[in-house]
């Protein structure tokens, strides 16, 4: 073999540079026998198509078709791996050897190391002297291209030595060099001047890790180490400070590569998680061993795209049956594909432990050999020739190319079965797709062959290998469910992940467990999985596979590339104006990305076409071999084209948004964001309305200071402050700061219209935390402020305020005039927009208010017509924030009249929905509603602890307003429920808090039910009395007829009436269905009665 493969490459080499040669010639130069000289024109007439016969006599070279020329690739953003190798102590050569001596030396070195570089698909930049830089991953990817950028650097030392040994031989001198290995990402491609280039530090690190190598040692990073530390044995250096590299780098030494290790075992054992949906496999391949280990031969195809578990099927099936079947494992490589039966001859210098020289060497195969007489006896010389081991005068040598070939393929199906009738044996082929044409031969020779032995055979593949299925079992993985994707990504890290973003990652990795394992892997190593969000989010050890894919037809990689702007989805209308394609010319491109299994084509229902990336992380990986530039540009494209489809505009803002941003046209960008999160709170989306408004200040913040950006910035701010109010509360710190930030940049707009919602934001925020003189005084500069623009829904929203504060403040009857303003300067048509851009229903929440007061004022009637009002209105005019706020104000309104079954439904329906949309605010005052209710009822116990859950609540969220009602509920509760001691601290914590704040429109109510509670406690009776007198007094002081009458029915029934209670009942027109009436009424016919 090794003389027919020279005649071959020579006589190439002849026809290149002569054009033409004779079969004499040929004959004479190699001492070919005429069988050889057959077999050697076939090869170059037939197989390689490079000459052609003439008149019998010689062969003339063909001209191969020129290629087609295709576009210089546009510069890309790639992560590549980089060799840097050059001579040691070149200088003094060149000082000893003549010039046409030292040219010859540099000359066999260069060409050594270029055909290392070549047998690994690596790219030369350039030759800079005896130095040359090498890039693996363009201007094509592959997914072992680390791997093979440490293992070409291996080779060309190892290569070296051959080449020294000639130097010093025919010169006298030596020849040492060293290399240094470093993966990261540049921005690499034709920069119009020099040529190729690549841009970014990775080289220039490449190049210093060489600088401090050890001669004819390959030193790496840890950047590559990671790639590659399965595959090599490596000594850990330590840290090194090198030159122009600010951070001293972790440096490791190669050893020697591991020798005939499956690419799973090198890069995914250290990690290895539980198997995830796999029964069904795993149960045939586990029959099927158990035919093998039966004496039956037995054949597996596992088949799948890459990362879809066929290794790690392999990897149990392995393990689980290693005391009944031993493995022989055949790694087929990628560039593997001209070595003939590579993965074999990798096998069997495993097996068989081959070291040493020549004759240990053959020694060895001897051994392996012995006891296998019936191989024939040529069988030591063709595994010896196999083996790249030279026998001298061995009788192999005098067969024809042909015959040896075809007596090693029966010699080594012979010694399989051999092995496994001697020790039942698992054959497994790994990659079979990257197989060379003589395994594949040998696979073929294997599974016809009629001698049945223990022999478990098992392949995979990334294609369903047709040619074999009729000889085997196929299984054909597929993908895991989304319910199999979380329970993986749980089994892939030991931290606990936020469920949002398992579901994330489960979605993005579209459930090929290894995209699932390294997208969980990488979030967590690099901390990511606290940030949220996956966006342009690629693994490393992914990325190569991915790009390998892309790779494949540099066109419709730009196509690709154009289309992955656009989004996982796309249609052909909008891609085609990216790609400046002929309408053809875009057809054959997606053609091929689809039969590249890069892209699915999809049809609607009206038979429209779309494609969408089969993969979200392939789409990932076009997205960012970008540069920034044209990632720029095409988003620009991208969102004028959208803006001339309006629905688009309209129903995702957010979209058109999106791509601004990348455009960098940031003032569009954060209209559109502003846009998409009032199309949120229109929908009640309130957390996706927190992320639109905080993706949009953080896009004004980048643009220039101006008016534009103010206007932009102060609409985002008010609708963060309203949104943030729902969600969190009035009081959370972040509300009063985008209020007050809205208020400064309003100053200097002077829009009062646009700056108006950020004063009534801090206007709340003031009335919330018990500052109600501060509020006042806002509050009337606002009205004023208002009603001197003329503009009515103004004028309305600062009514709002101040009647709201009035009536928490005690003042009633004022706070109703307000608060019925309100109701007069209402227009649904004009200002139902108001709920949306102020956070609340001026209409709804002002009659609610004005129901509280209007019970307190003895329109008991009336209140319930105002409530019914604020329903039936948010019925046409949903509000879910204004809805619960109705909802609990009807629950207190119902609570005060008696009806507590009413009372109860109110605050529990109040409180479902609070906790469905996540209202925290409403979620507090809900417990304590429907718990006070449920203590009237009778379910003390659970109701006084709902009520301490809902004030909990209240609390943490910092609010002072309502507080001392919320003590007043817990207060009664707990007097309710034979607990007057507990009633009393918290009832006292409630006055100490209405007086300190002025919060006095329940005082009346803490004085009364203080005044029962102390009496329950054993306290002195006239006390007791007077102070529910006091409660009484207090409230026909302030006109509060309906408070008043509460504490007259109180004294009453202690027998301490006075005469006020039938002078309260004969004032009041309303109520009569009222508890308070109903016992007052009860109270007076039974005096008159006796």
């Amino acid at each position: 073999m090794p003389r027919f493969e020279e005649a071959l490459n020579g006589t190439l080499d002849v026809l290149k540079s002569r054009g033409r040669v004779s079969y004499a010639a040929i004959t004479r130069q190699y001492g070919l026998t005429p069988e050889d000289l057959e077999a050697l024109k076939d090869e170059l007439i037939d197989i390689l198509g490079a000459a052609r016969d003439e008149a019998g006599k010689m062969l003339v070279a063909v001209e191969a078709p020129a290629p087609v020329p295709e576009p210089e690739p546009s510069p890309e953003r790639r992560l590549v791996s980089v060799i840097a190798c050059d001579l040691v102590a070149s200088t003094p050569l060149s000082q000893r050897l003549d010039p046409e001596q030292l040219r010859e030396v540099i000359r066999a070195y260069q060409e050594s190391v270029e055909a290392a570089i070549e047998r690994h698909g690596g790219h030369a930049a350039r030759w800079q002297g005896d130095g040359v830089m090498v890039y693996f991953g363009y201007p094509r990817a592959e997914e072992d291209d680390a791997v093979r950028a440490v293992r070409c650097g291996w080779e060309i030392l190892r290569d070296l030595v051959d080449v020294r040994e000639r130097v010093v031989t025919r010169y006298g001198v030596t020849l040492e060099a060293r290399v240094g290995a470093h993966s990261g990402t540049v921005v690499v491609g034709d920069d119009g001047v020099t040529g190729w280039q690549a841009f970014g530090d990775t080289p220039n690190v490449a190049a210093r890790v060489e600088g401090v190598s050890a001669p004819n040692e390959v030193t790496v990073t840890e950047a590559i180490r990671q790639f590659v530390a399965g595959h090599f044995e490596l000594e850990p250096l330590g840290p090194h400070e090198l030159r122009g590299v600010e951070v001293p780098l972790e440096l490791f030494r190669v050893i020697a590569p591991r020798r005939n290790v499956a690419r799973f075992e090198a890069e995914r054992a250290a990690h290895l998680v539980p198997l995830v949906d796999r029964d069904n496999e795993r149960s045939v391949l586990g029959a099927a061993a158990a035919r093998a280990r039966a004496g039956q031969r037995a054949a597996v195809l596992l088949s799948g795209e890459p990362g879809i578990g066929k290794s790690r099927l392999i990897h149990h099936l392995v393990h689980r049956f290693a005391a009944d079947l031993e493995p022989l494992h055949l790694q087929c490589r990628q560039y593997g594909g001209a070595t003939p039966l590579h993965p074999l001859v990798d096998a069997l210098r495993e097996r068989w432990r081959l070291a040493g020289d020549d004759a240990a060497r053959r020694g060895a195969v001897e051994e392996a050999l012995a006891g296998h007489a019936a191989l024939g006896p040529l069988r030591t010389e063709l595994f010896a020739a196999l083996l790249d081991i030279p026998t001298p005068g061995g009788e192999a040598e005098a067969l024809s190319p042909q015959r040896r070939r075809a007596m090693t393929l029966e010699a080594l199906t012979a010694w399989v079965y051999a092995e496994a009738r001697n020790t039942p044996l698992l054959l497994v082929v790994e990659d079979l797709h990257w197989a060379d044409p003589s395994t594949r031969e040998l696979i073929g020779q294997l599974l016809d062959a009629p001698d049945d032995a223990p022999l478990l055979f098992v392949a995979t593949s990334r294609s369903r290998e047709p040619e074999l299925t009729a000889r085997l079992e196929l299984l054909a993985l597929d993908r895991l469910g989304p319910g199999d994707a979380r329970e993986l990504i749980h089994s892939a890290t030991d931290h606990a992940l936020d469920p949002a973003l398992v579901d994330q990652i489960a979605a993005q990795a579209d459930g090929v467990p290894l995209f699932v394992e390294e997208m969980t892997r990488t979030l967590v190593e690099t901390g990511e999985e606290t940030s949220g969000g996956l966006e342009g989010v690629v693994p490393a050890t992914l990325y190569g596979c991915l790009m390998a894919r892309l790779d494949r037809d540099p066109p419709s990689r730009a196509v690709a590339q154009a289309a992955a702007a656009i989004g996982r989805r796309f249609d052909t209308e909008l891609l085609a104006p990216l790609c400046g394609l002929s309408e053809e010319e875009l057809r054959d491109r997606l053609a091929t990305l689809v039969a590249g299994d890069l892209l699915v084509e999809q049809r609607d229902d009206t038979g429209a076409t779309a494609y969408i990336f089969r993969h979200a992380l392939i789409r990932e990986a076009a997205r960012n071999s970008l540069l920034r530039s044209r990632h720029q540009e095409l988003h620009g494209q991208i969102a004028d084209l959208l803006v001339q489809r309006p629905r688009v505009a309209d129903e995702q803002p957010e979209v058109l948004a999106g791509h601004l941003e990348a455009a960098e046209r940031f003032g569009e960008a954060v209209g559109f964001r502003l846009a998409a999160a009032l199309r949120s709170l229109q929908g009640s989306s309130y957390p996706e309305a927190e992320l639109h408004l905080g993706r949009a200040i953080s896009l004004a913040e980048r643009m220039p200071e101006g008016p534009e950006r103010d206007g932009l910035e102060l609409s985002a701010r008010v609708l963060t402050g309203v949104t943030l109010t729902a969600t969190r509360g009035w009081t959370d710190p972040e509300v009063e700061t985008h209020f007050q930030r809205a208020r400064e940049i309003g100053a200097r707009v002077g829009d009062v219209p646009q700056l108006f919602p950020a004063l009534s934001g801090l206007l709340s925020y003031l009335i919330v935390s018990g500052q109600f003189a501060a509020a006042e005084e806002m509050g009337r500069a606002n009205l004023e402020l208002a009603a001197s623009t003329g503009d009515p829904g103004l004028e309305l929203e600062a009514e709002v305020e101040l009647g709201n504060i009035l009536m928490y403040v005690g003042r009633l009857e004022e706070s109703l005039e307000h608060l019925d303003r309100v109701a007069a300067l209402y227009d649904p048509a004009r200002h139902r927009h108001h709920a949306f851009v102020f956070g609340k229903d001026p209409f709804a929440i002002t009659r609610v208010q004005a129901a509280l007061a209007l019970f307190a004022l003895g329109r008991a009637d009336t209140a319930m017509a105002y409530i019914g009002d604020g329903i039936e209105h948010l019925e046409r005019y949903p509000h879910p924030f204004s809805e619960g706020w109705v909802r609990l104000g009807a629950a207190i309104v119902y609570g005060l009249r008696g009806e507590i079954a009413a009372s109860r439904e109110a605050a529990e329906a109040g409180l479902a929905q609070a906790t469905i949309e996540g209202f925290p605010q409403w979620v507090a005052q809900g417990r304590v509603y429907a718990g006070w209710a449920r203590v009237v009822q009778g379910a003390h116990d659970e109701g006084l602890e709902e009520i301490r859950a809902g004030l909990e609540i209240w609390r943490m969220g910092g609010a002072q307003l309502l507080l001392p009602w919320l003590l007043l509920q817990f207060g009664d509760g707990c007097l309710r429920a034979d607990r007057p001691d507990e009633a009393i601290e918290a009832l006292n914590e409630g006055r100490r808090l209405a007086d300190a704040n002025g919060d006095g429109w329940c005082e009346p109510e803490l004085l009364r039910v203080l005044g029962l509670a102390e009496l329950a406690a054993g306290g002195v009776r006239e006390a007791s009395v007077e102070r529910i007198r006091a409660a009484a007094d207090l409230a026909a002081a302030r006109r509060h007829p309906g408070l008043e009458l509460r504490a007259a029915v109180t004294l009453a029934e202690l027998g301490e009436d006075d005469g006020r209670l039938a002078l309260l009942l004969a004032t009041l027109d309303e109520g009569s269905g009222t508890a308070d009436v109903v016992a007052a009424q009860a109270l007076l016919h039974a005096r008159t009665s006796h």
